[in-house]
């Protein structure tokens, strides 16, 4: 496959909803994913080492000196480009490979940054308790990790998982259809006009319009 064929499918369709991952790191991600590809190295492969990465990044922040500041946002960052490219490989997967969609690979992702990001949130409050003696920097972490980490939120994310994967919504799952409505599956208008929600809200219209 050539590095062209490889983008197509790689990225994001039909957009690209952050602007940070479009205008930088798809540039750097893709090109390192078509070799990993090569080399046969798996999305699922790619996802451990980042949580690895990730966690040790956070770590190091516990330690308040510059070389170990420094080395931990390295980690994190690594943790944040490894994080882009497990989602492209897992398109070459299903796409060119015809490997089977499942949810444990982008559920595993999940997890993953339900772990990293509260941890390095964690690592600066006790960085900053070691260099000044402020307890107060923990709760910070603590209370700034816990929106990363919350159950709810993990749960919700576990039940839009088969939006994610397929495309589609499952119209019979009453939970799933009230996560729709929040704005969980459909975070912004570009994504809450595709063709999936808006069969899902006229479903909806139709449904209040028999009770009524």
């Amino acid at each position: 496959m050539t590095f062209r064929q490889f983008k197509e499918i790689a990225r994001k369709k039909p957009y690209e909803p952050f602007w940070a991952s479009r205008f930088f790191w798809r540039h750097l991600t893709i090109p390192c994913s078509w070799v990993c590809a090569q080399l046969r190295i798996t999305a699922d492969q790619i996802t451990v080492v980042s949580l690895v990465l990730g966690m040790a990044g956070g770590v190091c922040y516990c330690w308040p000196t510059t070389a170990m500041y420094l080395l931990g946002t390295l980690l994190v960052w690594a943790w944040w480009m490894l994080d882009h490219m497990d989602g492209e490989l897992a398109r070459y997967e299903i796409q060119h490979l015809k490997h089977p969609s499942t949810l444990a690979g982008p559920y595993l992702d999940l997890l993953v940054h339900r772990w990293v990001q509260p941890l390095y949130h964690v690592g600066l409050g006790v960085g900053l308790l070691r260099l000044t003696g402020d307890w107060g920097y923990v709760l910070l972490g603590c209370v700034a990790g816990a929106n990363f980490a919350g159950f709810t939120r993990t749960q919700a994310d576990a039940m839009v998982l088969p939006y994610v994967v397929s495309g589609s919504v499952d119209r019979g799952n009453q939970a799933l259809r009230e996560l729709v409505a929040l704005a969980h599956a459909a975070p912004n208008a570009a994504a809450r006009k595709t063709r999936e929600i808006q069969g899902l809200e006229n479903l909806d219209k139709q449904t209040q319009t028999i009770t009524e």
